[in-house]
């Protein structure tokens, strides 16, 4: 995500393209990256944002749960979330984040190339028109806010009474060398914050060293999650670290004490720097390399 800007002048950086598995995406010419580019939008959605995190067994009877959708672009992981749990009976509340809703908009226009997510165009077009909607999907109960906003700015800033606190969150910006903004380590600080001690989990695509060590210094435990397309391997972060099937472990600290870009992003300039001294005595110090304890015990120092 980048700063605001009007709606029009993101409307002509987006257009939908075809990828070699015979499935079409939306392209950035702004960031000159393609959505979810080697198996599809769905299929990469689904394997990565809803199978990894098991999202059907987190529903509970009475409880709503909330997921935030950050980076919804044309929609793929929230609405391959709402597909899979269809089948379910719950309730599930979704906020979904973006600077512009044209990639949506793409979605809802064109049904034909993207069928796998055309089964929600009423909604679609809903939450375009109003910015939320709520429906009944078989046994399940669907809220869904959308929010064309700057998130950096918005996790900044004091947290609206009317919108739920995350307990899954997708977080699938633009790399960190297109969009620094939306991997800054205080980015990270402010979400770990706005969880208030809630048991949470964060799935991304990236498994960058300075993604890692920010979301580590924000507070969370951090592990290696499957790979997807042509990614090995993709990244986990939780509040507890019983969550975590393959939690970073010493050698992969080792690994990030030598890397030439591992300092966590610091302001809207994308910047690659081995760790400071200080920060890798943090990182020593984390519950996760001394023994491993339940999640709060750090204090998100980058929040302001």
């Amino acid at each position: 995500m980048v700063q605001s800007a009007a709606v029009s002048d993101f409307e002509k950086d987006y257009r939908l393209v075809r990828l070699p598995c015979g499935f079409y995406s939306v392209h950035s010419d702004r960031y000159g990256e393609t959505n979810h580019p080697f198996v599809g939008p769905e299929a990469e959605a689904t394997a990565l944002y809803v199978d990894q995190v098991r999202l059907p067994g987190r529903l509970k009877p009475g409880t709503p749960m909330v997921i935030w959708d950050i980076g919804l672009g044309a929609g793929a992981n929230i609405l391959s979330a709402f597909r899979v749990l269809s089948g379910s009976a719950g309730h599930v509340v979704a906020v979904s984040f973006d600077q512009s809703l044209a990639p949506l908009r793409l979605t809802h226009q064109n049904p034909g190339h993207m069928a796998g997510l055309a089964h929600f165009a009423g909604a679609v077009g809903h939450v375009l028109e109003t910015g939320y909607h709520r429906w009944q999907q078989g046994r399940l109960l669907i809220e869904w806010h959308v929010l064309e906003t700057d998130f950096p700015d918005f996790l900044a800033g004091p947290h609206p009474a009317h919108l739920p606190r995350p307990e899954v969150i997708f977080y699938d910006a633009y790399s960190p060398g297109k969009n620094p903004e939306m991997w800054m380590g205080s980015n990270f600080a402010h979400l770990f914050n706005r969880l208030e001690g809630r048991e949470a989990i964060l799935v991304t695509y990236s498994r960058s060293t300075m993604v890692r060590v920010g979301l580590l210094l924000a507070g969370f435990f951090v592990g290696s999650g499957q790979g997807t397309g042509m990614k090995e391997e993709t990244t986990l972060a939780a509040t507890r670290l019983s969550d975590l099937e393959r939690p970073l472990d010493h050698a992969w600290l080792l690994r990030a004490s030598r890397s030439t870009a591992a300092e966590p992003l610091e302001n809207r300039a994308y910047q690659r720097r081995p760790l400071r001294p200080e920060t890798l005595a943090r990182l020593r110090a984390h519950p996760q390399f001394v023994g491993g304890t339940e999640g709060g015990t750090l204090t998100a120092d980058f929040a302001d």
